[in-house]
């Protein structure tokens, strides 16, 4: 009896760290795709400064965003052409609807 309560609780641990780390990864493409909106609004306010106001960090972020929609693009049947415009919406999507990647990226393909 207590070696299937200690097997029943470490698989819930697990199964939890691994929700946690899909909601985490979720929140680091809002990110990243929030760092890429942002760049781009820099950009069209002062198209030669946005390279030199955009930290390291942030051009970090905001390529971890382009990155993963590039591979979405390249594995999957996305109707969206524009990586920016994706990127936008995964921006905008909010923290709490950041069920895992999958969802986002599902989600920015939708018209």
């Amino acid at each position: 009896m207590r070696r299937l309560t200690l097997i029943i609780a470490v698989a819930l641990f697990f199964g939890s760290a691994h929700t946690n780390a899909a909601e985490e990864e979720a929140k680091l493409l809002i990110q990243g795709c929030a760092e890429v909106e942002a760049i781009y609004n820099r950009r069209g306010e002062r198209q030669l400064l946005a390279g030199i106001t955009t930290s390291v960090a942030e051009a970090m972020r905001a390529g971890y965003c382009k990155g993963v929609l590039e591979q979405h693009a390249r594995t999957s049947s996305c109707s969206q052409a524009d990586w920016v415009s994706q990127a936008q919406r995964i921006a905008r999507t909010s923290i709490s609807e950041a069920i895992n990647v999958t969802y986002l990226l599902r989600r920015s393909c939708a018209n």
